[in-house]
């Protein structure tokens, strides 16, 4: 059987961000922080995600004013995954759209984020034990 996401520890090491919050206001978080990505929140909706790398690319880089971009407007967006999904699903968000991570709701309520690393570390885990 398939490790699912809910093998994983999701709740470290996340934050999140309001969608209307300014783009200098979520990389002092960042940097506050010491992460390098947020969860994106409308409410309580889960939109998607804001990395360094997306304020490098779509409001740096855009000569955008990041004291007055918006995080709705620099975001990527990204579907959450459930506690049920397979860690090699998950594994494979995170590839396929290149992204850090990838928020965890059950229920519409958001969980945790799961990374790159914390997949491998369970995929490596449970191709050793075959």
């Amino acid at each position: 059987m398939l490790p699912t996401v809910a093998r994983l520890k999701i709740d470290d090491e996340f934050e999140v961000v309001s969608s209307d919050t300014t783009i200098l206001d979520a990389a002092r978080i960042i940097r506050d922080m010491g992460i390098p990505d947020l969860v994106v929140l409308e409410g309580e909706n889960i939109l998607g995600i804001i990395s360094d790398y997306e304020i490098t690319v779509n409001v740096v880089a855009e000569g955008l004013n990041p004291s007055k971009t918006r995080v709705r407007d620099a975001m990527y967006a990204i579907q959450p995954i459930d506690l049920h999904t397979s860690v090699e699903k998950a594994h494979q968000i995170l590839q396929e759209h290149n992204i850090p991570i990838v928020p965890v709701a059950e229920h519409g309520k958001l969980l945790g984020v799961v990374t790159i690393t914390d997949c491998w570390s369970l995929i490596a885990e449970s191709q050793s034990k075959k």
